[in-house]
C-alpha cells in the first residue's frame, strides 16, 4: 500500500467509477466529485487520503479514508470511506490486508476506526467482522447542501 501520487490519477478516477457502479454503494456520484477528491488530496487536505494497493507491480485496487472528530470516541476517527479492489484481483486477500495497513499506519493517533456498508453488499461485511469491526445501531441521515442554500459572502 502507498499513498496516492499525481501520477495515479487516471488509474484512481477510473477505479471509483467502477466502485460507484457496484453493490457498494447506494447511490453513484458524478465524476467531478472525484476529481475535487483527487485534488483536495493532491493538496493535502487534513481530512481525506488514499492509498493505492499494488499487487506484482499492477495497480490492484485502492483504498480512501477520511478523518473526522468523534465525542463518543474519545478523538480521532478514520472512516474507510472506500475500499475497491479490481475484480481481477480479489479473493487473493488485498481487502483484509488494506485494512490491517490502515490500522497500522494510524493506531496510536486514533481512537476509532468506522466504516459503513450497504446492505446489498453481504461479502465485505464478513470481511469486516473478521478485521474486528462490529455493526452500529446508529440509522444514517445526511443532508446535502445545495448550491442556491450556499449563503453568499458579502
Amino acid at each position: 500500500m502507498r499513498e496516492l501520487k499525481r501520477e495515479d490519477e487516471q488509474d484512481f478516477i477510473e477505479m471509483m467509477k467502477t466502485f460507484y457502479k457496484s453493490k457498494a454503494v447506494i447511490v453513484g456520484i458524478p465524476e467531478i466529485h472525484m476529481k475535487r477528491t483527487f485534488e483536495a488530496i493532491m493538496d493535502k487536505t487534513p481530512y481525506a487520503n488514499a492509498f493505492i494497493l499494488d499487487y506484482k507491480d499492477e495497480v490492484a485496487g485502492y483504498v480512501m479514508v477520511s478523518m473526522t472528530w468523534s465525542n463518543e470516541a474519545g478523538g480521532l476517527v478514520i472512516w474507510v470511506e472506500e475500499l475497491f479492489i479490481k475484480s481481477k484481483f480479489r479473493g487473493l486477500g488485498l481487502g483484509g490486508r488494506a485494512i490491517e495497513l490502515v490500522r497500522k499506519r494510524y493506531l496510536g493517533k486514533v481512537k476509532r476506526f468506522r466504516l459503513e456498508i450497504s446492505k446489498d453488499n453481504k461479502n465485505v461485511g464478513k470481511l469486516y467482522r473478521r478485521k474486528g469491526f462490529k455493526p452500529l445501531e446508529y440509522m444514517q441521515m445526511s443532508y446535502d447542501v445545495l448550491k442556491d442554500e450556499i449563503p453568499k459572502v458579502q
